[in-house]
């Protein structure tokens, strides 16, 4: 197994005044001084729908600002740990701490962070699937597979006399298209707070702290190589 890429990713409720925002949120992520989330890294801009997405196509890196979300997509060049922290570091600053303050980015929903990976061949799990699916199912290519499952676990808190429904929810993925595609085996976190939290520093867990959890967790299960 080789980990290949990772994402981060925080929703909140829908806000019509980051979308009136937009192209200072842009400009605060690709000009400021020092921004790893540099014109370096992202060269174009996609405009659409009230969405706007730095993109590097050659790199397959894309940040995709929404008045419901921002993601930020990376493809692993070198060293996964190494980059992984790398730029976790710079999106808790750049994006958490500094544009979501700035620009009032509140009302927060979820947490979500994504490892990706390249197999070279199929786990206990997906051969077992696949030899039931094969076995009840006629004409199933031998050559590609998709499978997709989620984990739900309530994570409730109480809050003074109020308990939340917050929960975890862990959505595992198996994807090869066609028979010279690579399997890639994604893994992807979600913490969602319910109610939502007026503010990220009201989270009982840092985004941080989620996110190396996470990976800490993902490592002991499967057990990775790089």
């Amino acid at each position: 197994m080789k980990l290949i890429k990772f994402a981060f990713g925080i929703r909140f409720c829908k806000g019509f005044h980051v979308e009136d925002q937009l192209g200072a949120i842009v400009d605060e992520i690709l000009y400021s001084r020092d921004s790893k989330f540099n014109e370096k890294l992202f060269p174009e801009l996609q405009r659409a729908n009230g969405i706007r997405r730095l993109t590097n196509n050659n790199q397959n890196c894309y940040f995709t600002i929404s008045p419901t979300d921002v993601i930020f997509e990376y493809q692993v060049i070198y060293d996964f740990k190494k980059e992984f922290e790398e730029f976790l570091i710079e999106f808790e600053n750049r994006i958490l701490k500094k544009v979501f303050n700035t620009y009032k980015i509140n009302n927060i929903i979820r947490y979500g962070f994504i490892i990706g990976a390249e197999l070279s061949e199929e786990d206990k799990l997906l051969k077992s699937v696949s030899q039931v699916i094969h076995t009840n199912y006629e004409g199933v290519p031998n050559d590609s597979i998709s499978l997709r499952f989620n984990i739900i676990q309530k994570k409730p808190l109480k809050i003074g006399k109020e308990v939340t429904q917050d929960f975890d929810n862990t959505i595992i993925t198996y994807d090869k298209e066609k028979k010279d595609s690579k399997l890639i085996f994604a893994v992807d976190y979600q913490k969602f707070f319910n109610p939502s939290l007026d503010s990220i520093a009201d989270a009982p867990i840092n985004y941080v702290s989620f996110c190396k959890k996470c990976y800490e967790s993902y490592q002991e299960k499967y057990g990775t190589k790089q």
